[in-house]
């Protein structure tokens, strides 16, 4: 038998790409709209992570009042949100930081264990 069963939920691998059954849960608008800001005054009280701010890193982030210097090399090469992030905003040099304002120090702090293993 050849016919697919509609109750049942659909293996992704055999659903065509233009199928009907697949569907984001996110509008292409909001995929391409990364939630991000590009700080305008850099806070006094902010200050620079003592682990993750690199002399030779070519963009900073701000999160949480915590200045990181990294390299976007490795952002722009292995996450497509980031490349668009990066693309997106001008600055990202510590007079202009990029404000990443939805996620914590601790979590970017984790991620970037990940990118710069000790």
């Amino acid at each position: 038998m050849s016919s697919i069963l509609t109750s049942a939920p659909l293996d992704p691998s055999l659903v065509p790409f233009g199928s009907s059954h697949v569907s984001s849960p996110l509008s292409s608008n909001e995929l391409n709209q990364p939630a991000v800001q590009v700080a305008s005054k850099l806070e006094a009280k902010a200050k620079r992570h003592s682990q993750y701010y690199f002399k030779d890193g070519n963009v900073v982030f701000l999160i949480e009042e915590v200045l990181y210097n990294v390299h976007q090399y490795f952002f722009k090469r292995d996450s497509a949100h980031f490349r668009s992030i990066l693309a997106s905003v001008q600055g990202g040099g510590e007079p202009n930081p990029i404000l990443l304002s939805d996620v914590s120090c601790s979590d970017f702090d984790e991620f970037l264990a990940i990118l710069y293993p000790t």
